[in-house]
């Protein structure tokens, strides 16, 4: 399960997606969650969760470090565009570049949250969530604690919607 996890609002339940900032399949993934969220009417409550993988992306511990000090400085959406957007694909991480997207000021608090040893525990704290609910790779999606497995040809809008009603949507 992903009891631990925090979310909030949702009136029907909740999303928990536990990703890899350098996974392209991550980027995708949230897209197709958003979208069926979106389609019901934000219903759900989304809970994003660090799971870097370093053993297949180098950076991964350091974008989840930056995701984490983006949510802190209260720019969430800008982190997600930038950290899903070209820049995961450069081979490495562009702190000022970050801080210009999201549009702050100064970099310095940027740099001392993305340097804080507290920063990096709570990603791997995430992480270890996540293998206690049995994630092995990013992307992982849980609807109310529920592990979601996707079909042959991966997720999709209609295989998210078609879950929701057979299990959740009653």
């Amino acid at each position: 399960t992903t009891q631990g996890a925090s979310s909030t609002g949702g009136e029907v339940g909740a999303l928990v997606l536990f990703i890899d900032y350098r996974c392209p399949y991550s980027g995708r993934l949230l897209q197709m969650v958003q979208a069926f969220n979106n389609a019901l009417g934000g219903a759900y409550s989304l809970t994003l969760l660090n799971f870097p993988m370093p053993e297949i992306h180098p950076l991964a511990m350091e974008t989840a470090r930056l995701a984490l000090c983006g949510a802190h400085a209260m720019k969430f959406g800008s982190t997600l565009g930038f950290l899903f957007g070209p820049q995961y694909r450069q081979e490495s991480v562009d702190i000022d570049a970050f801080c210009k997207a999201l549009g702050l000021q100064t970099c310095d608090d940027m740099k001392a949250c993305i340097g804080n040893k507290k920063t990096t525990a709570a990603a791997k704290r995430e992480r270890k969530l996540g293998e206690k609910a049995g994630v092995r790779g990013t992307p992982a999606l849980f609807i109310d604690g529920r592990k979601i497995t996707p079909q042959a040809g991966g997720f999709s809008v209609p295989f998210l919607s078609d879950i929701a009603n057979r299990y959740f949507l009653r």
